[in-house]
């Protein structure tokens, strides 16, 4: 705790949430929201600035753009989504904007914010119930301390789900695999210019695979195409295990 503390004091970062423009200066941190990242021109700029760039999905972002609302008509796979596309990007980092600050936009008497119950009021912002609220006060419960939301595993599952990934391209170049085109046949069934394009049960079976392809790859049998790890398996009379 001292040490972040000691990082927020001596340290401010420039963290800019607009899209990439030579007109802002002194930028530490590109960070605009992942549909951002679909422009091609763009995504080379961010490459070129020589400079961190992250997500951000904001309370703006819906279905089936990755987001971590409550009424996401699939908020387990948008959240858990998010990871694979990050990954797919080179995206280093994620902004979520408040966790805790539970308080509603309110248009009475002039725009501000007014304390609310966020058990019985879901929505900050109009539109995204949900959305700046991952952790619940548990004193209403007697719990000292606070609750956590179920998004926030699903967030959690998406950062491990980035790390194996990140496995799989390492495990390859260790070998001098060109690690280039499995990861391409994988993001290509996850999401469409950042827009989530499969059921759960798709994702579930694509993730299997990727383990797969990670065991694989440490025996020596190496693939272009995430989905050779279906026939293969078979042939192998399922020789991996599947996890969830």
């Amino acid at each position: 705790k001292k040490e972040i503390a000691t990082t927020i004091r001596e340290k401010t970062y420039n963290l800019v949430t607009s899209s990439y423009t030579e007109k802002i200066t002194g930028v530490d941190i590109w960070c605009p929201v992942y549909k951002g990242y679909t422009i091609p021109e763009k995504m080379e700029k961010y490459k070129e600035s020589g400079k961190p760039y992250w997500g951000y999905s904001c309370n703006a972002q819906m279905y089936p753009f990755p987001n971590w609302h409550i009424d996401d008509m699939n908020s387990f796979l948008s959240a858990r989504a998010k990871g694979w596309i990050m990954k797919d990007y080179s995206v280093s980092g994620n902004l979520y904007y408040e966790t805790v600050l539970f308080e509603q936009l309110s248009y009475k008497n002039g725009l501000h914010l007014e304390p609310t119950d966020p058990y019985v009021n879901p929505t900050k912002y109009p539109g995204s119930n949900g959305d700046g609220y991952l952790f619940y006060p548990g004193i209403k419960y007697g719990i000292r301390g606070p609750v956590v939301c179920n998004r926030l595993s699903y967030i959690r599952d998406a950062v491990q789900d980035y790390d194996l990934l990140w496995m799989l391209e390492n495990t390859y170049q260790e070998r001098g695999i060109d690690s280039q085109p499995i990861p391409k046949s994988i993001y290509e069934k996850i999401h469409q210019n950042s827009q989530v394009t499969l059921s759960s049960e798709e994702f579930f079976a694509i993730k299997n695979n990727v383990i797969d392809a990670v065991l694989y790859a440490k025996d020596g049998k190496f693939f272009e195409n995430i989905s050779a790890i279906d026939n293969e398996s078979k042939n192998q009379g399922g020789q991996y295990g599947k996890c969830s």
